[in-house]
């Protein structure tokens, strides 16, 4: 790839993210709520300082019933366990239309709370205990 040439948007093996994109933990029972779509338990893939991959969609429920569009400003609660949660902001920047679901990337706005910078604070600690395990599985 030439210097000033973009990656292309198809070419899986170039990383096109600003940011580390982190796998969650399955240690961690790591989900996002959504309280506009409903009390239903949306599963997240990764984060990252910039984003959130997470599916939209739970089993048996229609896509119909909840429309989305890339552009659209969510509020949701990333909890970390069945109790614990850190509220953040989403705008819908890319969504992978699947058979029976839905996979949304989205980045996070009103960065300038304290609710962001907890969940920073989060991802170092996803960070450092990943280090930690690596480190002990050697």
């Amino acid at each position: 790839m030439k210097k000033n040439q973009s990656p292309s948007p198809t070419d899986p093996t170039v990383e096109r993210r600003e940011s580390k994109r982190r796998a969650v933990l399955s240690q961690f029972s790591i989900f996002l709520l959504i309280p506009k779509h409903g009390i239903h338990k949306l599963a997240v893939h990764n984060l990252s300082e910039s984003g959130i991959l997470f599916e939209f969609d739970t089993e048996n429920e229609s896509i119909a019933n909840c429309p989305i569009q890339v552009g659209d400003e969510l509020e949701s609660k990333l909890y970390i366990n069945s109790s614990l949660y850190i509220p953040l902001y989403l705008k819908l920047a890319r969504i992978e239309n699947h058979s029976d679901h839905r996979k949304i990337g989205a980045s996070f706005y009103k960065k300038d709370t304290e609710e962001y910078r907890t969940f920073i604070f989060f991802l170092h600690v996803l960070d450092g205990l990943s280090k930690i395990n690596n480190t002990q599985s050697n």
